[in-house]
């Protein structure tokens, strides 16, 4: 019985330690993911900056490999006193952050 609960145990504590795939801010009651196309960035308010830069091809919370990321563009925005960082890779949010 021991055995079991510890083997269980283990699981638990490694599926609840594994990073989430999806992150998402809210803002004016619209919750803007990754996953989502960049033209939901516009609920972000105003562009403060953009740059060209290596971004993860896939919806990600974590830094990727070199042959998981490709070229994509970089933007902070700025509303309301809240600023946000959001990585697009072909049109599609890939990252997406409110910036503290």
């Amino acid at each position: 019985m021991r055995l079991v609960t510890a083997v269980s145990t283990a699981i638990l504590a490694a599926a609840v330690s594994l990073p989430a795939t999806a992150a998402s801010v809210r803002i004016d009651n619209k919750i803007i993911s990754t996953g989502k196309p960049a033209s939901e960035l516009a609920s972000l308010g105003r562009r403060t900056y953009s740059e060209m830069g290596r971004v993860c091809k896939r919806p990600s919370n974590s830094s990727c490999s070199d042959s998981r990321s490709g070229w994509g563009r970089i933007y902070q925005f700025s509303k309301d006193g809240r600023s946000f960082t959001a990585h697009v890779y072909d049109g599609t949010i890939v990252y997406i952050k409110e910036n503290r």
